[in-house]
């Protein structure tokens, strides 16, 4: 499985961890011990029992990590589940992302669903929600979480039969630029806030403008000093 600093795991296997240029792993493979490498490929399902440090990593299909993730980009296609926290520059998601501990990036974005146990913190932050989601609290300069408008109307479809609720739940959001839709939060905290459909925020800070769509709730908001 191990070839020069290549570690290559096709149909199913196991390997120790290690150094290596690349992990690729096609069709179901576990790897014990902590990896660094350049290149992590997930064609299918791979478990790692340790930490990883990577340039690039992708998942295709289901990947579970038991440490912490430290990753130059990070592509997922399908789901991840990391048990410890996530540092990155590039986070692109499609599909399901659950980080236990907090994850940093310098851009965080998907068509998703997630759930951190901690902090989400990046600079730029851009979601298309597709399922309920959940996180302590996002930190970020500009953040934009919203809906696709054929997606809105199928959940709403779901959601009218079997009472089935969607948001993104947070404690606080705080950012320079902020735009939410579905949210529910207890404050949200900019210096330029608008708020779109579906949002229910108890509080809101902002030091240049506010708006909200007549659809939002907000039980308190006000302006602060810069």
């Amino acid at each position: 499985m191990e070839k020069g600093r290549n570690l290559i795991i096709a149909g199913s296997g196991s390997a120790g961890g290690g150094e290596f240029d690349a992990v690729k792993i096609s069709g179901k493979g576990q790897v014990h011990g902590d990896v660094a490498c350049d290149v992590f490929k997930t064609n299918g399902a791979s478990d790692i029992f340790g930490n990883v440090q990577a340039k690039t990593m992708t998942v295709n299909g289901a990947s579970k990590l038991e440490g912490n993730l430290e990753v130059g980009e990070w592509k997922i296609q399908g789901s991840a589940d990391v048990k410890g926290k996530v540092s990155g520059e590039v986070i692109k998601v499609e599909g399901f992302v659950k980080i236990e501990g907090d994850c940093e990036a310098e851009n965080f974005t998907g068509k998703c669903h997630f759930t951190i146990g901690g902090m989400l913190n990046a600079g730029f932050i851009d979601i298309d929600l597709y399922g309920a989601c959940s996180v302590k609290e996002i930190g970020g300069e500009t953040i934009r979480i919203q809906k696709e408008m054929s997606f809105i109307r199928l959940k709403e479809m779901i959601k009218s039969m079997f009472n089935y609720s969607d948001k993104l739940t947070v404690d606080t959001v705080e950012g320079d630029d902020i735009y939410l839709e579905y949210t529910k939060a207890k404050v949200v905290r900019g210096n330029r806030v608008k708020l779109g459909t579906g949002c229910e925020v108890e509080l809101v800070e902002y030091k240049e403008s506010f708006e909200q769509d007549k659809d939002a709730k907000v039980k308190q908001s006000e302006k602060v000093g810069s």
